[in-house]
């Protein structure tokens, strides 16, 4: 499975440069391909961004993620997911981060249930302005390219939850990780607001 399908290979780009896109750990390592192809419900999806190596020996890194969005089609339907809009991560399901000067961004994303009805692929598409006037990259990410199923165990060696309960456990389990996340946004605003305040006082 390509790591990476950027329109820069097919001419569409702005720039000499291209963005690379990769499933990572937390330690922004790529993953391997038995941890690519697991992936569970509840659990966010974290890809990382990197220019390649002749943008990063040109000094050239990433300013902002300007837009991302994960689509996929399923039996019945399609379903898509902003995850940045205008440079910002929804604040809910996803977050965005650019740490040490734009060499990297790292995107998280907690896809919602319909990512795992049976899809046949999942794909990110976004698009990424680097630093210094280098122009504009569009990036896109396949997570998935063939066909799946998630079954879920009440315990190891437990019979299959059924699939109308499997399907309540999944949306049990976004609606809950969606309230946690409203609440720390919550949380990091009012922060930011008591900071301001203080300041504002000095």
């Amino acid at each position: 499975m390509p790591q990476l399908n950027s329109a820069a290979e097919d001419g569409n780009a702005t720039s000499k440069y291209t963005v690379r896109a990769y499933e990572c750990n937390q330690q922004n390592k790529h993953l391997s391909s038995e941890d690519r192809q697991r992936k569970i419900q509840g659990l966010p999806v974290r890809i990382c961004l990197q220019p390649d190596e002749i943008a990063q020996s040109d000094g050239i890194f990433i300013d902002r993620v300007e837009f991302w969005t994960w689509e996929t089609t399923f039996k019945g339907g399609e379903a898509k997911q902003t995850a940045v809009k205008e440079g910002k991560d929804d604040g809910i399901l996803s977050s965005l981060s650019c740490p040490d000067g734009g060499k990297i961004c790292i995107l998280e994303t907690m896809l919602t249930v319909n990512f795992y009805q049976n899809a046949g692929s999942v794909i990110g598409l976004g698009q990424v302005t680097l630093t210094s006037g280098a122009g504009t990259i569009d990036v896109q990410k396949d997570l998935f390219q063939t066909e799946f199923t998630f079954k879920f165990l009440h315990y190891p060696g437990s019979d299959e939850i059924e699939t109308e309960e499997t399907q309540a456990l999944l949306k049990l389990v976004t609606e809950q990780e969606i309230e946690t996340n409203k609440l720390r946004e919550e949380a990091r605003r009012e922060a930011a607001a008591s900071e301001g305040a203080a300041v504002d006082e000095l």
